[in-house]
């Protein structure tokens, strides 16, 4: 595959999900990535601007946030963070 070719496809498959994106609705989107994400139910360490946590990633809620579980069982729900599996 040429530089070109292997560009092109991925301009062109970022074009077809910021559409859909912009026009669906995020549930659809969310069973999608759910269904091909790695790492569910493994551990992870999540870096935050004041804190480190460290857990199980449960998956995303339904805003696409990051669902962190904790050793004592207790959810945290994370917006931003550096993520390391």
């Amino acid at each position: 595959v040429t530089p070109e070719i292997g560009f092109g496809a991925l301009a062109e498959s970022v074009s077809r999900q910021l559409d859909r994106w912009r026009h669906e609705e995020f549930s659809g989107i969310l069973t999608d990535w759910l269904s091909r994400a790695q790492g569910i139910g493994m551990p992870i360490r999540v870096r935050l601007s004041q804190d480190e946590l460290h857990g199980s990633f449960v998956g995303l809620d339904e805003e696409g946030r990051l669902l962190l579980r904790g050793a004592d069982g207790s959810m945290t729900t994370i917006s931003a963070g550096d993520v390391f599996f």
